[in-house]
């Protein structure tokens, strides 16, 4: 477990630790006028507290220093815990409306960025949602090692569900990727736009980033064909090395 020190003689009174610490560890201590660490049970261990202070005065022991802490389990629920408290619209009834409008908001802006995208890398989409797929494999938490690309794919079915469900077919040199429900059809039909368009293009280019991130292979999209149920072929190269 983390241990917090402040330097009292040192510090002085800021308070940035006691705002921008993201699960409340500090409280502050008005009648000395210093941070007190209240809950030190919380901390994620993201330093961030270490690298705001202007007087140096945050000591951090028994803590390993990682870049990636967002993809540790434990860290993540204590974060959701945080927001849940903070988030004033908790408890409320969201109305059928609510949900339709934030659908039409998150369709419609998934829509623009893939044409913007389109516009400024051209053929180049494909490798552009390619390299988003391998920067996001990264931040996907490891629950488990992975040690092959079935799995792989069943972490990419637990990540990406409900929004995404789909099954597949494996062989050593091909892939069948069969889609059921997929947010990219949805946003499409809602908005008129035919499949097959720039969003359709730059998710698949992310699967196929995300895989070769997660096991070292390389993937070709050799046919896609959309509809009430969409199927991606995809070949499997040899690995390298």
């Amino acid at each position: 477990m983390t241990q917090i020190t402040v330097d009292q003689k040192a510090c002085r009174g800021c308070e940035l630790c006691v705002d921008e610490c993201p699960t409340k560890v500090f409280e502050y201590d008005k009648e000395n006028h210093v941070p007190i660490v209240a809950k030190k049970d919380e901390c994620i261990a993201c330093l961030t507290c270490y690298y705001l202070c202007p007087s140096t005065a945050i000591s951090l022991e028994d803590t390993e220093i990682s870049k990636e802490f967002y993809r540790d389990l434990s860290v993540r629920d204590k974060m959701k815990k945080f927001l849940l408290a903070q988030d004033p619209y908790v408890g409320q009834e969201l109305t059928v409306e609510n949900y339709e409008q934030a659908l039409k908001d998150i369709f419609v802006r998934l829509q623009a960025m893939s044409d913007v995208y389109q516009h400024i890398a051209g053929k180049s989409l494909p490798a552009l949602g390619t390299s988003a797929g391998q920067a996001m494999a990264r931040h996907f938490p490891s629950i488990k090692p992975i040690s092959g690309i079935e799995d792989a794919l069943k972490a990419l079915q637990q990540e990406l569900n409900p929004a995404w469900i789909f099954t597949y077919d494996l062989t050593d040199s091909a892939l069948q990727i069969n889609v059921e429900d997929c947010f990219v059809r949805e946003s499409c039909r809602f908005l008129g736009r035919p499949l097959g368009e720039n969003l359709c293009i730059l998710f698949g280019g992310y699967m196929m980033g995300y895989l070769y991130a997660r096991v070292s292979q390389r993937f070709k999209i050799l046919n896609v064909s959309s509809g009430d149920s969409c199927a991606y072929e995809i070949k499997i190269f040899p690995p390298t090395g």
